[in-house]
């Protein structure tokens, strides 16, 4: 009980914002796509103040008739706090139905004795309805309600402390203001990030995805793949200019690249024993030759 005093008291402290939204309905909302959806609930008239406190009445006694009136009434109030959060991907429709939620979630629980404007009283529960639902469908992590209300303080609380302090705050900053222990923001705001498409283009003048722009960890580093080639053909340069024919023969059997069983001008096979030699000579070999050109160059 003590809580719901406590959210009628805050929100008797924002009148400001309440007449910023009325403003905006009062300029109407004709000529967009809001129009189209809802126009003919658009253009129902508003509510008198006393049809407005006996549809509530009647609303919290059960009569679903009197809750659709009031709902369609304040349509106006949904649809000016769910333009707000509308953004590619997260159509506006889904957003006030959302709202609509909020709102009859405001007549349920409206306290008719406390003298408080419905309205003012609402647009608490259609933000809560709004935003929750905005913040679920844009991160790819799902969090739960009360993480979302969170980490919506701490976006505030951030936007405060950087026009009071003129730089941005530290964690521990917003967590002192907020009463939050530092790891609970630490963690909420990993999720603060924005997510992009590797489809979606860098900016308007570029016609490349995001995702053609991003390193393929799959493939090998090109310059990597370079180097590798240059050291690969000096190593049989030195193998050709260095190393006797059967050498150069065990060597290429040791890489696969000969399949014989003799060396050439050999006349007869060699033992698994002498061939096995010739490797061990070759690469010894092969080791000295190379240590002592890359000493050389340096």
């Amino acid at each position: 009980m003590q809580s719901y005093i406590n959210q009628l008291e805050l929100l008797e402290t924002e009148p400001e914002n309440c007449s910023e939204l009325e403003l905006e309905l009062e300029q109407g909302l004709s000529g967009t796509t809001v129009e189209s959806m809802f126009g003919w609930l658009l253009r129902r008239p508003l509510l008198h103040p006393d049809e407005e406190h006996e549809l509530l009445e009647r609303a919290q006694a059960g009569d679903e008739e009197a809750q659709t009136r009031l709902i369609e009434s304040n349509l106006r109030l949904v649809i000016s706090v769910a333009r707000r959060y509308a953004r590619p991907g997260l159509p506006l429709e889904d957003l006030v139905q959302e709202g609509a939620i909020g709102l009859i979630k405001a007549i349920q629980n409206f306290d008719l004795s406390r003298g408080l404007r419905f309205s003012t009283y609402a647009i608490h529960w259609i933000r809560q309805a709004v935003g929750r639902a905005a913040d679920a469908q844009t991160n790819l992590i799902r969090l739960p309600n009360h993480a979302i209300d969170s980490l919506r303080k701490i976006s505030r609380m951030r936007a405060e402390l950087s026009l009071r302090l003129g730089r941005e705050p530290t964690h521990e900053e917003i967590a002192h203001e907020l009463g939050m222990p530092v790891s609970k923001v630490d963690s909420l705001l990993q999720y603060s990030h924005a997510n992009y498409s590797l489809d979606q283009k860098p900016n308007e003048n570029s016609s490349v995805p995001l995702g053609n722009l991003l390193a393929n960890q799959e493939e090998a580093d090109p310059e990597a793949v370079a180097i590798e080639r240059v050291w690969i053909s000096e190593i049989f340069d030195v193998i050709d200019q260095e190393l006797t024919p059967g050498e150069r023969w065990a060597i290429y059997r040791m890489l696969g690249m000969d399949v014989s069983d003799r060396p050439p001008n050999s006349p007869t096979p060699l033992s698994r024993e002498r061939i096995r030699q010739l490797e061990r000579q070759a690469l010894t070999k092969l080791r000295t030759v190379v240590r002592e050109r890359l000493l050389a160059d340096k």
